[in-house]
């Protein structure tokens, strides 16, 4: 895997430990908002690692 895909792997598994961190909290909204981000991340990182840019 690329640097870039993985720096963006990082980021998504960031979001992950955070949004099951909130909803141990009992934070939902806060949870959909993390995985949301983790799921646009992992997306952004599998373009990354076609070589192409992800939008910004």
């Amino acid at each position: 895997m690329n640097a870039n895909a993985e720096r963006w792997l990082s980021f998504a598994r960031e979001d992950l430990a955070a949004a099951r961190a909130v909803r141990r909290e009992g934070l939902s909204n806060q949870a959909c908002f993390h995985a949301q981000q983790c799921v646009e991340k992992c997306l952004k990182a599998m373009l990354a690692q076609s070589d192409l840019l992800p939008p910004k």
